[in-house]
């Protein structure tokens, strides 16, 4: 979930949590995402602070 840490992407990452959806919150703000990744629908959560070079290439040897 991208933005998932607050607002609107914060509430969609709750309801798809309660709909039993495993949920990965992505937000650029660490505090908002730990923070959200406490909130008890969304305990089976973990934060990281992967950088984004590191992701981008992971994703780039994916087939």
């Amino acid at each position: 979930m991208t933005g998932g840490a607050r607002g609107f992407g914060l509430a969609i990452a709750r309801r798809l949590s309660e709909e039993g959806c495993r949920v990965v919150i992505w937000d650029v703000n660490y505090a908002n995402s730990t923070a959200a990744s406490l909130e008890p629908c969304l305990c089976r959560t973990s934060t990281s602070r992967t950088p984004l070079r590191e992701l981008e290439s992971a994703a780039a040897t994916q087939p």
